[in-house]
């Protein structure tokens, strides 16, 4: 059986940086407020532990799930176009 991992638990940036608009620039933020952003800080400077991968397309999800043996953890589609970002989380945090 394969444990469960909740994005909390493995989301490493205590105060990841965000924004709504990079117009505006970007800043810090607590955790709990950023997930409130458009965009956050995925990954903190020194380590990286999530691999993100951008996929533009109707048809994204689908090609997230197409890669054999190495599925990704987590799938974040956008239900207006399709578009959707692939998550793969590393074993252990890599500098």
């Amino acid at each position: 059986m394969s444990e469960v991992l909740s994005w909390e638990s493995v989301w490493l940036p205590r105060y990841p940086y965000v924004t709504d608009s990079f117009a505006e620039g970007i800043w810090r933020e607590k955790r709990a407020k950023a997930l409130s952003r458009r965009y956050v800080e995925l990954n903190p400077k020194a380590l990286t532990n999530m691999l993100c991968v951008d996929i533009d397309g109707p048809d994204a999800l689908l090609r997230a799930g197409w890669c054999t043996g190495y599925r990704p953890n987590w799938v974040v589609e956008n239900p207006v176009n399709g578009h959707a970002h692939a998550i793969w989380l590393l074993a252990s945090p890599i500098p």
